[in-house]
């Protein structure tokens, strides 16, 4: 890895309180990395050796232009910016493959091997931003601020590329009014703050409008005449002409205050922020022809309160001991879906053995919830019988008075189980009674990504040069989707590594081996136990 991060600037004063400052910072990072996976054990065995090497670069520049103008009439004290700036980053990435080792005495890419594989992608995008700031302020106690900005990005059309934002904030040091002296012993700092504003932003790659791209993976070529031809293939993601920026309009009220000549500090907020034409990927009908598109969803609002505490709790000579602390909570509500959205979305957070579509937005609700099937334990020996003839595990069919199965099966849904359906499987609840799992009713809100609250505290100490700090940091009444754990523990697919996850250690996972004689009794000449 390689990363070089510089910048240089210039500074012109023509007249008192004006600065005129120039400047052009470069970020440039260059990551290569070669691996080599032996023929001979770990995951080289399913390839018969693989070797990869793969390279990438990232060049961003920014070029700032600013005009300060700092000025000050009797107790009304005044700072003027405006200034422009310009950004450019590109990106290229290349990786080239080779599996298939005919020789393990090889260990590395120049080995002779069977097979071979390269591709790449290039990004390039740009922005421009004319912006501008008034600050002003009486007598450091009455604080105004007025600013402005107006972002032009390359990825968007033209006809939604430029943005339009801004906002206010005001503050009053109340302590440094003339009614707060009985106040001065104890109370350092009590200040009031008041904020407005919209910002933007726009989460797309750089072509993700491009119709058609190209193909670079060698083994997905056109070849005429045993020579591979450049070639181009329809853009897995539709275009939306009519995309524009994401805005946020952020409202704010604060307090901060300080006590014993502010050796403690307590401030406090409250935020409310309403998020309009939210940019999300939407996976599209497979008939649609394309994956999926980028389109503006829909609103959502974020409400809630942080408060934090510093204190110097020891200052003496030769030590300290600071303590810090804060929490926040925050409502999170979906106002409304956009389109052909209507009050619900789907999403995925990932492949499971039960389905991808395992989240949920839904209209008045919170965001990251958890959608899926409820477990009920695994399957066991006494629901199934083995048919002799089939040499398969048959699930028991009796009914109860009102005709549903005792046993429900959950087979319509273990896709990926196969023929090996039986005793082991996961067992999932019967939410609707009739025995059968399905996705349209056998589903419902499992858990809630987003915490009740977060929080942390942290101890600064020093002695006599030496410091030491522990911090601590918590998130309290969010669920955790562990699909790793779910695809762990269901007798699916490729068991490799499964026996690492401490769910499925000897003594807890389900075994077709019958401890006493050592004989697979799940399928096979022993398979009836």
């Amino acid at each position: 890895v390689d990363r070089m991060i510089t910048s240089f600037f210039g500074e012109l004063t023509p007249l008192k309180g004006l600065t005129l400052k120039t400047q052009y910072s470069i970020d440039y990072a260059r990551v290569e990395t070669n691996r080599f996976w032996s023929p001979l054990h770990g995951d080289g065995v399913n390839y018969g050796g693989y070797a990869t090497n793969m390279s990438s670069k990232n060049n961003k520049w920014t070029w700032t232009n600013t005009a300060t103008y700092d000025f000050s009439i009797k107790k009304h004290h005044f700072n003027l910016l405006a200034g422009m700036e310009a950004t450019e980053n590109k990106y290229s990435y290349w990786l080239a493959e080779r599996y298939g080792l005919l020789d393990d005495k090889f260990t590395n890419f120049a080995g002779p091997f069977s097979n071979a594989d390269a591709g790449g992608s290039i990004s390039n995008n740009s922005m421009v931003s004319y912006f501008g700031r008034i600050n002003y302020d009486y007598a450091s106690k009455y604080i105004l601020s007025l600013n402005y900005r107006r972002d032009g990005f390359s990825a968007l059309s033209k006809n939604n590329r430029w943005g339009n934002f801004g906002g206010a904030s005001a503050a009053w040091r109340i302590s440094d009014e003339s009614f707060m002296e009985w106040s001065k012993d104890w109370l350092s700092t009590l200040k009031m703050r008041a904020s407005y504003g919209k910002s933007g932003n726009a989460r797309v790659g750089s072509y993700w409008r491009q119709t058609y791209s190209p193909v670079t993976s060698t083994k997905n070529l056109y070849y005429q005449n045993e020579i591979g031809q450049s070639s181009l293939q329809p853009a897995k993601r539709l275009r939306n002409e009519n995309l524009t920026w994401e805005s946020k309009f952020s409202t704010n009220v604060g307090f901060d205050f300080g006590f014993f000549n502010n050796r403690i500090n307590l401030t406090f907020d409250y935020y409310n922020d309403v998020t309009k034409d939210l940019i999300m990927e939407v996976q599209l009908p497979s008939n649609a022809g394309y994956s999926s598109q980028y389109q503006n969803l829909g609103q959502t609002t974020n409400r809630g309160v942080e408060l934090s505490l510093n204190a110097n709790l020891v200052q003496t000579k030769d030590f300290y001991l600071d303590f810090n602390f804060n929490i926040a909570f925050n409502k999170n509500k979906v106002d409304a879906l956009y389109g052909a959205n209507g009050d619900e979305m789907i999403l995925s957070g990932g492949g499971t053995e039960t389905g991808s579509d395992n989240y949920r937005v839904f209209v008045g609700q919170e965001v990251g919830l958890m959608y899926g099937y409820v477990s009920d334990g695994m399957y066991s020996f006494d629901d199934f019988t083995f048919n002799p003839t089939t040499k398969k595990w048959d699930i028991v069919t009796t009914k109860d008075e009102n005709g549903v199965p005792i046993v429900t099966d959950c087979s319509g849904v273990l896709s990926r189980a196969g023929g090996y359906f039986g005793p082991g499987h996961m067992k999932l609840k019967d939410l609707n009674g009739d025995g059968v799992i399905d996705a349209d009713n056998d589903r419902k809100v499992i858990g809630h990504a987003l915490p009740k609250h977060t929080g942390g505290f942290s101890f600064n100490a020093g002695w006599k040069g030496f410091d030491v700090t522990a911090m601590f940091n918590w998130s309290y009444g969010n669920d955790i989707l562990n699909i790793n754990k779910v695809d762990y523990t269901s007798y699916t697919g490729s068991k490799r590594y499964q026996n690492l996850s401490n769910d499925m250690r000897l003594a807890n996972r389900f075994t077709t081996i019958d401890p006493a004689t050592g004989l697979n009794i799940y399928y096979g000449e022993y398979a009836n136990p």
